[in-house]
Formats: structure tokens, sequence, C-alpha cells
């Protein structure tokens, strides 16, 4: 990734100078791009095939797997949530093993 001093996010534009800095250092040492990696940011494929035509973009593992996790966490705290809202209230004290809905109260709750 490159990092540069900007009072903006970056666009397509900004992307799409970079790539073209790029493949004329490229060109330079008569080198031949075989693909790029990004991490699927939509600010990339336009750009890429402008500058270096069609050339393979595959997605970063790690960015995928990063998202998947983000995404499976999410779900999970949401269901926790859910399953912490719907936990019956009991009575304070302890419950009378005489009273049937205490009995059933109780076995449910554990």
């Amino acid at each position: 990734m490159w990092y540069a001093v900007r009072d903006h996010d970056p666009n397509h534009d900004d992307i799409e100078a970079f790539l073209g800095r790029l493949k004329t250092a490229l060109d330079e040492r008569n080198l031949t791009l075989k693909g790029i990696t990004t991490d699927g940011s939509a600010l990339y494929p336009d750009p890429i095939r402008k500058v270096f035509g069609d050339i393979p973009h595959p997605l970063c593992t790690f960015h995928v797997i990063k998202a998947l996790t983000k995404g499976i966490l999410k779900a999970v705290a949401k269901e926790r949530k859910r399953l912490a809202t719907s936990k019956p209230k009991l009575k304070r004290g302890r419950r009378s093993p005489k009273e049937k809905e205490a009995r059933r109260s109780a076995r449910k709750s554990t």
C-alpha cells in the first residue's frame, strides 16, 4: 500500500496517478506486471484496468478473512444480546421447592 500526505481520502484519480507512476517505473526497468492483489476496495478496479489493461486482480486472502471474521463476530454479538434480553427475570431469594412454578423456572434457567 502507498502512503502520502494528502488533505483528502484517495479517489480514483489519485489511484490512477499512483498506478501510472508504478507503470512508468516498471517500464523503465523492462519489468512486466503479472497481477495486482488488493483489499477489495471499490477504488481499485477501474484505475487498474485503465492503466494496466486486463491483468489478474485477486482479492487479498487476509482482507477476505478479516471481513468474514468481523461479520461473524457482529452476528454473534447480536445473538448474545438477543438471548440476554429474552432470559427470564427471576425473583430475588431462594425459591420454594414446594411451588410448582418455582421448580419449573429453576429447571429452565440452568
